[in-house]
């Protein structure tokens, strides 16, 4: 194996909180090409004091009921402290600066291509380990 291609065979956790109807097989499909473990509860499992699942990237549609800013901001409380993607059928700067400002990590406008999906999701990955390292050295 190649040097450049040990960097991105990390395996990670991605949990995806979507609505029941959504049509994930390019997402699945970009998880699987980077690496990534999919990971999809059923709907009953959706309250955040039921996930079992400890995803390092938490991809969470804006379509679910409720408030998208405040599940995204209890998302990033969480004690693993993922990093949340919102994903939307739109993205341009006021609804990054509102994730953001909430504590999710970006959004991922659902028609992104593949390798923009995958850039993401590395990137996600790539901050969460950050973060958890600053945090044991501190």
């Amino acid at each position: 194996m190649k040097q450049a291609d040990k960097a991105h065979t990390t395996s990670f956790a991605v949990l995806a909180l979507l609505p029941d109807e959504a049509n994930t097989t390019n997402l699945e499909s970009a998880v699987y090409a980077c690496g990534g473990q999919w990971i999809r509860p059923s709907r009953a499992d959706l309250t955040f004091h039921r996930l079992d699942h400890h995803g390092q990237i938490i991809l969470y549609d804006r379509e679910l009921p409720g408030r998208w800013q405040q599940a995204v901001a209890d998302l990033a409380k969480l004690p693993w402290h993922p990093s949340v993607i919102l994903l939307s059928s739109v993205n341009d700067q006021y609804l990054w600066n509102e994730v953001v400002r909430v504590g999710g990590y970006d959004v991922l406008t659902k028609a992104s291509g593949m390798q923009a999906t995958i850039r993401l999701l590395r990137s996600a990955y790539s901050y969460w380990r950050n973060a958890l390292c600053a945090q044991g050295a501190s």
